[in-house]
């Protein structure tokens, strides 16, 4: 809504450009694709991938990453309130 507050999804860490590999996606509840970055500094404005707003709801994300042979994965769900 605008207000400053959790108006973004975002990776809240420090900076890590250690990373071979990062991307995160968000699926809505059917599985369609609704947003992707490969950017460990990406934030997630509930807008899809042709930035229109999707509406609320609950949607899925999916977080991987790789460093050496390290893997990292962690999925969840976000819940969209306007």
């Amino acid at each position: 809504n605008n207000d400053g507050l959790n108006d973004v999804y975002k990776v809240n860490a420090t900076v890590n450009k250690c990373w071979d590999t990062f991307s995160v996606k968000i699926y809505n509840r059917w599985g369609q694709l609704m947003f992707e970055s490969e950017d460990f500094l990406f934030s997630w404005d509930g807008k899809n991938k042709h930035s229109k707003p999707v509406p609320e709801g609950i949607y899925y994300y999916l977080l991987e990453a790789t460093f050496r042979d390290t893997q990292f994965k962690k999925n969840g769900y976000i819940h969209l309130l306007r």
